[in-house]
């Protein structure tokens, strides 16, 4: 009352003061220095950025200002306020708005300015009052120009920008959709990442009165390379709304967004391409293309591959038939699991096995998956006749790195294979063998199949064999093949000559040959006879080592058999004194 201490002095000045006065907010700034700044109610724009200077330079020094709350450029002040940095200042400025919306709903550069308001609270006040009154379409079409125009020149904290965008979606929605390309293209140029975001909203409004295609197909792949989720959501829901016509067009996109690394962009993606597969054959198998090389290289993100592949099997199997067998073990012989189990698939259900070679399947029975090895069996049983027409090319199965496929094969050709089915260089082959398995299982054959007439080539051919057992095995052969038979062992002389002069080498063999030749002369006169005429014709060539034992087992039978004629002539050891 104008009893109150509080009451302003400068009001007790005039003639009539008013008695009471109602006040709402912080009372002391009465207090203040105050000051009024005046202007038309129709400002410039200059005019407005100068009144609105003027309060701030004043208000920082001190000063309150008072406004008569006229329109024009006490709105400016009000404005001013409602961004103050002081929180009783935004509060009053929202309360005089609220008491005369319509007056301030009529100013759109008011509504502009409370959409970029970095104070929450006024961001909240802002969001209730556009809810509750109405603004007509002409309006917001200026507003929006208004608000682009400082997006693009202004700089504004992240939640003031976000909350100007929401605002223009919500309300201005068919402003933005008639917006020009050239502004779109501005803000799509913007250095700040919000504004391309708002872009792309504004061109998904735009799809909903123009054709998508329409739409630069430009913009819609940024849109789907973004790093803004937003961003490409947006881009794939415009790209959703092509004709299928064109979508059908756009297949090898639609190949690499089936593989994105963004789960909703990848969803999407296959949702487009299942709705598509039954309109078109040419599409289907260029998609499955690209799905199948997909599946050879590296994956995007987890689990890539097993997407893949169950969109290939589940929606594209009928043109799997179509793949070649050279893509097909392109698949089986590549890194990833899905690919080598799709390529797996595909061979075993429609592949034509004929048109393979039988290097192929051995090859087979060389992977690393098991599934795929027993099918590499499974041929050899159901292809019998071509296994044996194709033997030598089949027993490479037996160099397999795997036991399993070794031991499968041993028992293939164990089940299948009879004696007519083998000769000498194709079982000595297999105990030619590096592994000890193989070398093994090449004996047992030899054993089961061994003719006499083929007795000189498997000796000759096996005492080649470096391993011990080997020679162990072929010089027990020797027993059993010309023992107390010198006509068999006149057959073997290449042999013998062959085995006994090699240098280095079959160190066994030589020394069972030697003991079993000795035995053979010293039981017959006339073998020893036979040997001994062999053992001058190589004594003459043979190393000091093997030449010191054959010089001894000539003396032995010369002692034995006093008719024998050997090169060299024993003297006894004269040691003079």
């Amino acid at each position: 009352s104008i009893q109150d201490s509080l009451y302003p002095n400068n009001l007790l000045q005039i003639s009539d003061p008013p008695a009471i006065l109602y006040l709402e907010g912080n009372i002391s700034l009465l207090q203040n220095r105050k000051i009024s700044i005046v202007g038309t109610r129709h400002p410039t724009d200059q005019g407005k950025e100068n009144a609105v200077s003027f309060a701030r330079d004043l208000s920082n020094n001190g000063f309150t200002i008072v406004s008569g709350m006229a329109s024009g450029i006490d709105n400016e002040l009000i404005m001013f306020m409602l961004n103050s940095p002081v929180y009783e200042a935004r509060e009053f400025a929202i309360t005089v708005i609220n008491l005369q919306p319509n007056h301030f709903l009529e100013d759109t550069s008011f509504i502009t300015s409370i959409l970029f308001s970095s104070y929450k609270e006024v961001r909240t006040w802002s969001e209730t009052f556009l809810n509750t009154h109405t603004l007509q379409a002409e309006k917001w079409q200026l507003i929006v120009g208004k608000s682009i125009a400082k997006m693009l020149g202004e700089t504004f904290d992240s939640k003031a920008l976000a909350y100007a965008h929401f605002a223009l979606k919500k309300y201005a929605g068919l402003a933005l959709e008639k917006l020009s390309w050239n502004v779109v293209l501005e803000l799509l140029d913007s250095p700040i990442s919000e504004n391309k975001v708002f872009a792309s909203d504004i061109l998904l409004l735009k799809s909903n009165s123009i054709k998508a295609e329409d739409i630069p197909f430009k913009i819609i792949s940024g849109f789907l390379g973004a790093e803004s989720e937003q961003m490409r959501n947006n881009g794939m829901a415009i790209f959703a709304k092509y004709s299928d016509q064109n979508l059908l067009k756009a297949h090898e996109m639609l190949g690499q967004m089936v593989l994105s690394p963004h789960a909703s962009l990848r969803e999407s993606a296959i949702g487009i391409v299942k709705k598509l597969i039954p309109q078109s054959t040419e599409f289907s198998k260029q998609i499955c293309t690209s799905l199948l090389m997909a599946l050879r290289r590296k994956e995007a993100y987890e689990n890539a591959h097993e997407s893949v592949a169950n969109l290939l099997l589940n929606d594209l199997e009928r043109y799997l038939k179509e793949v070649e067998l050279k893509d097909v073990l392109d698949l089986i012989y590549g890194n990833y699991r899905q690919g080598q189990l799709v390529g797996f698939h595909i061979l075993e259900k429609y592949i034509n096995t004929a048109d393979m070679t039988l290097r192929q399947v051995i090859a087979l029975a060389n992977h690393e998956l098991l599934v795929i090895r027993h099918w590499a069996i499974d041929f050899f049983e159901k292809n019998i006749s071509r296994i044996r027409y194709e033997r030598n090319e089949a027993i490479r199965l037996l160099d397999a790195k795997w036991d399993d496929t070794r031991l499968a094969a041993m028992n293939f050709f164990r089940n299948h294979f009879t004696k007519d089915d083998w000769d000498v260089d194709s079982l000595v082959s297999i105990a030619d063998a590096v592994r000890s398995d193989v070398e093994n299982f090449g004996k047992e054959l030899i054993m089961k199949f061994f003719e006499e007439e083929d007795g000189e080539q498997y000796l000759t051919m096996l005492s080649q064999h470096p391993s011990a057992s080997m020679q162990l095995f072929v010089t027990n052969y020797l027993e059993r093949f010309a023992s107390n038979n010198l006509e068999r062992l006149k057959t073997l002389e290449f042999f013998f000559r062959s085995a006994l002069m090699r240098v280095n080498r079959g160190r066994i063999a030589k020394d069972r040959i030697v003991d079993f030749l000795e035995k053979e002369a010293t039981n017959s006169e006339e073998t020893a006879f036979w040997l001994v005429a062999l053992l001058n014709d190589m004594v003459n060539t043979l190393a000091v080592q093997d030449k010191a034992s054959f010089i001894q087992l000539l003396q032995k039978l010369k002692h034995l058999h006093k008719n024998l004629k050997v090169a060299i002539t024993f003297e006894p050891l004269v040691i003079e004194q």
